[in-house]
């Protein structure tokens, strides 16, 4: 089961490193990383302010991956719980992130 944490503490702290430079609003539009759909891509203001909004939605998001890992394993669940659980959260945390992201991304685009 300690083996199980770790790799699902190591997937918070990939999450929440990968956040940081969206966060600073450093990162130029391209095909690889940071929030990549039409209306980012076509407006530089644009793609600023949606990946410094991702940036921090993919902070909390890793935070909580961290926070919701210790909660389970200090709950001493059996590990098919633990991971089944750790899986179904971060699966779900994920479409969450992109329809909320998707979403702020369109805001900003009509203003």
């Amino acid at each position: 089961m300690l083996a199980l944490f770790i790799v699902y503490l190591l997937c918070g702290v990939i999450i929440v490193i990968l956040s940081l430079p969206l966060l600073s609003g450093k990162i130029p539009p391209n095909h690889w990383y940071g929030l990549r759909i039409p209306v980012t891509l076509n407006d530089k203001s644009i793609w600023i302010k949606a990946n410094k909004i991702a940036g921090k939605y993919l902070f909390v998001y890793g935070i909580s991956v961290i926070l919701i890992n210790t909660l389970i394993m200090l709950l001493k669940v059996s590990e098919n719980v633990y991971s089944i659980g750790m899986a179904l959260f971060i699966f779900f945390g994920a479409i969450i992130f992109g329809i909320t992201l998707n979403k702020a991304s369109t805001k900003l685009n009509k203003k």
